[in-house]
This record gives C-alpha cells, structure tokens and sequence, in this order.
C-alpha cells in the first residue's frame, strides 16, 4: 500500500515537472516570439522612415536631379518626381516600364556616350561612372546632365539593374560658356590687364601686358608689379596707390 502511493507521488511529482517544463517552454517560445515580433516592427518601421526620408529627398531636389534604375535592357524600373526635368509629359509612374533611349530626345553622342559606359558596368570593367549627357527639350533648348550610375543586384527582383542619378548642369554649362566668352574677351582685349592678390602677388596678365611691357607672364606672374617701377614716382605714391586698392576703391592714375 506504501509503496504503490509511493509509486503515485512519483508519477504526480514527474507530471507536475512535465507541465512545469512545457510551461517554461511556452513562455520561453513566448518571449522569442514577441521579440521577434517587435524586431520585425521596428525594421518595417525604420524601413517606412526611411522610405519617407527618400521621398521627402527627391521631392525637395525634384527641380534639380532624377534618380532612377533600370534593368540592363534600358526598362526604368524607378523614377523620381524630377523627371519632368526631360520635358516629357510623363508621371514617375508613367515612366516605369518605359525604356529611357525613347522617351527622352537625346543627341547621338549622349546615346553612344551612356550605351559604352552601361556596358562597361555590365562588363565589369568598371564599378561607378560619371559622364555628362545631353538632350532636347521639349521646348526646343538643349539641356545638360551629369550622370553618376553603378550596377546591383536586386534581390527582390533576383536581376541586375543599374542605379544612379541624374544632376541638371544646363545653370551651370551657361556660366562656364559666360566665362569662357569672358576670358576670350580678356586676352584679346587692347588694354593691359593684371590681376593680382591681396600682397601684390601677380596671379595674371594678359597678352596686351607681354605686348607693351617686354615681360612674358611667366616673367611676372608670382613676382610683385614692383618690378615695372620705372623710378619716376614717390613711394607716396605707390603707397596711395595700394591703400586705396586695399580699401576695395577703384584707384586711378598714371604710371
């Protein structure tokens, strides 16, 4: 009789751990499977701010860059608000699934141009590329971009694609076709001109100077204008001279 109460209180001692090992069980799978669960939430949340930041970045850039990927083919598998840009009346949305060698009028240097440079990403040959592009608009101007494009994996999709941006340097193409009719004017100017810097430090002449002074640039360019001194005026005045240069006035005089 002892014994088979004995043998009960066993049994019900090694059901009791039973249930009690299944229980730990359960709150352990419990407290992995909430961790789990607030893991995948703070990613899908970090991953949805991230999306918003990115949306808010090519909203803010929209009147300056594009950013895109397409397939190796050329189809645009993503496009930013930016590419109104192309003068094209297409949304982004509209512009998915579209293939970027005919829906933008580029000039047949610009196609040869990217069409080697995707293949040298394609090819391995090369890991990022910058280049310049040019295309024209809709409204008849010709505009300019630099593109900045490298090659990945998409493993959503399981392909390669190429991934990158396009920046509008049209502003900027103007100014350095300004500057370089400026400096065209300079050099064929009939009047001697020098530029120096703040000590007298001669950074630049122009041919008139070689012209009428007998000194070739690289004869003055890095030395003081002192060496034109002709010894006919004071150092009153030079000192004149330089003060109200260094004051930012216009002097003038005659040397």
């Amino acid at each position: 009789m002892l014994r088979k109460a004995r043998q009960q209180c066993q049994a019900t001692g090694e059901q009791v751990l039973q249930i009690t090992r299944e229980r730990d069980e359960h709150l352990a799978y419990s407290e992995h499977l909430t961790r789990e669960i607030f893991r995948r939430e703070s990613a899908e949340a970090a991953l949805r701010e991230s999306q918003a930041r990115f949306d808010r970045l090519t909203d803010r850039l929209k009147d300056q860059v594009i950013f895109f990927s397409h397939s190796l083919q050329g189809e645009l598998l993503y496009c930013s608000a930016g590419v109104q840009l192309l003068g094209i009346k297409l949304s982004p949305e509209q512009a998915i699934g579209q293939n970027w060698v005919s829906i933008v009028n580029w000039t047949p240097e610009s196609l040869q141009r990217r069409n080697e440079y995707d293949r040298q990403l394609i090819a391995g040959e090369k890991q990022v590329i910058d280049f310049e592009i040019s295309f024209r608009h809709s409204d008849g101007t010709l505009r300019y971009f630099m593109v900045h494009e490298y090659l990945i994996h998409d493993y959503a999709r399981n392909i390669d694609l190429i991934e990158g941006i396009l920046v509008d340097i049209t502003a900027q193409k103007a100014q350095e076709a300004q500057l370089r009719t400026l400096v065209q004017a300079v050099e064929q100017a009939q009047a001697s001109i020098v530029i120096s810097d703040a000590e007298g430090i001669v950074l630049y002449v122009n041919p008139y100077f070689s012209e009428i002074t007998g000194y070739t640039k690289e004869e003055v360019i890095g030395n003081n204008p002192r060496v034109l001194k002709s010894g006919q005026h004071d150092a009153t005045f030079y000192e004149t001279m330089w003060k109200t240069l260094a004051s930012g006035q216009s002097w003038r005089g005659e040397l």
